[in-house]
């Protein structure tokens, strides 16, 4: 794809997706852009990623690594189907469940009438803040402000429930 213009995000962890139409044969591929003002061009830049090797950048008609430790934040998702890569958890609504209070404060009291073997309080970086066995009654006093993911998990059946929920 040639002479694409660029779209610009109007929000934090923004992606513009761009639609590649053709075949893409097996192997080696690269993505980049080129400059033609004398402007900065704004991209993601990654620090908690080492790409280094791969990153290069041609001003003078010659190919060179670049010296910044860190990945573009440049990345192609390939198949049929598109899905959205940004970081989150798909809520299930197979099984019933009602946490309380919601925002909750000290407790979060989970009912429901399926078992769980155990449970995760994910943030919304997707780090496993908490986690135990199953309880009706979760202590989150030592919670952050902030949104979160609760995953019940059941290792027997294989199901899982996810919800989200606010900690003031």
């Amino acid at each position: 794809m040639t002479f694409v213009s660029p779209e610009y995000i109007e929000h934090i962890n923004g992606y513009a997706y761009y639609r590649i139409n053709k075949y893409i044969p097996a192997g080696d591929f690269y993505i980049g852009w080129q400059q033609v003002d004398p402007d900065i061009i704004n991209v993601g830049f990654d620090l908690n990623n080492n790409a280094q090797s791969k990153i290069f950048y041609n001003t003078t008609d010659s190919w060179q690594n670049t010296s910044y430790a860190g990945a573009l934040m440049m990345r192609p998702y390939m198949g049929k189907y598109f899905i959205d890569p940004n970081v989150g958890i798909t809520e299930q609504s197979e099984i019933s469940v009602k946490l309380l209070p919601i925002p909750a404060d000290n407790y979060l009291n989970i009912s429901t009438s399926s078992h769980f073997s155990y449970y995760k309080i994910v943030d919304i970086t997707g780090k496993v803040i908490l986690e135990d066995d199953y309880t009706n009654v979760i202590n989150i006093s030592n919670l952050s402000a902030g949104i979160y993911f609760l995953i019940l998990n059941n290792d027997q059946s294989q199901q899982f429930a996810s919800y989200k929920f606010i900690k003031k």
